[in-house]
């Protein structure tokens, strides 16, 4: 089966570059491929920088270290 369709998209989510390339047959289904690639990837971005900016200590409201 050829792939005569190829596409990109790219977004700045924050500081972060999130890039996707899909090949398909027809149009309709590069669209829906990079649509659901682009939608992933911004959530794991999304989603990696929230777990990233937790503490493991409690806040100081909780009995945590104190700044």
């Amino acid at each position: 089966m050829e792939l005569p369709w190829s596409g990109r998209a790219d977004i700045r989510v924050g500081s972060d570059l999130v890039v996707v390339h899909a090949r398909d047959a027809s149009a309709r289904e590069l669209a829906d491929r990079l649509h659901d690639r682009l939608r992933s990837a911004t959530e794991r971005v999304t989603h990696r920088s929230d777990t990233t900016r937790r503490t493991a200590a409690p806040p100081p409201w909780r009995g945590g270290p104190r700044k």
